[in-house]
């Protein structure tokens, strides 16, 4: 087996077992037993806990892209593309389950929690995190202004404060649904779309 695909295991039996257990409660010996490797070979591959859960994140961001292209790879019109974002917001969330886990059951934590715990331990995940968030932003600001020239939406929008508020909508959905199992998040998605649209096209 090469050093990639090495690499890759190790990643995620770590990213698993952080979802079920928590950042904080997933030691290097822990992993090394998930997958059958010794300690100094987890070493050989990744400096501590702090760097193989930075790229870790890194593969695990990668992942999420991977699929949202493969959901939305097909949409034109900035309509389509922000009604995917919202409509597949489970349909993603089921996936990257199915990747991370197979049909050996729903992880625990989260990984905005997984992130809050990395990100105190460590500053620097802290940063990438700020600059994924920004580039995330920066996205769909630029979908937006394209939006505008096209004719789509209104043009006396504040579009950086707007791709806060996109981004706030998801991660909020996404947390309370956590919470309740009685909340329908297909529906509410779609409901928190149709309403944003409005305001974008009034």
């Amino acid at each position: 087996m090469d050093t990639e695909d090495t690499k890759t295991r190790i990643i995620t039996a770590a990213l698993q077992l952080a979802f079920i257990n928590g950042y904080d409660y997933v030691s290097m010996k822990m992993i090394a037993d998930e997958i059958g490797l010794s300690k100094p070979a987890i070493y050989h591959h990744f400096k501590n806990k702090k760097d193989l859960f930075k790229q870790a994140i890194d593969f695990f961001l990668k992942t999420m892209a991977e699929i949202n292209r493969e959901k939305l790879g097909e949409v034109t019109g900035l309509e389509d593309f922000l009604r995917g974002f919202f409509v597949n917001i489970r349909q993603v969330k089921t996936e990257i389950e199915k990747r991370f886990f197979g049909q050996s059951g729903k992880p625990i934590y989260t990984f905005l929690e997984i992130l809050i715990s990395a990100g105190r331990a460590d500053n620097t995940i802290k940063a990438k995190m700020a600059h994924a968030y920004s580039l995330t932003r920066k996205s769909i600001i630029k979908l937006l202004e394209m939006g505008i020239e096209n004719g789509e939406i209104r043009s006396d929008l504040d579009l950086e404060n707007l791709s806060f508020s996109v981004i706030a909508m998801l991660e909020g959905l996404s947390l309370q649904c956590l919470f309740d199992d009685g909340l329908n998040a297909e529906k509410l998605s779609i409901t928190m779309f149709d309403n944003l649209w409005k305001m974008l096209v009034i």
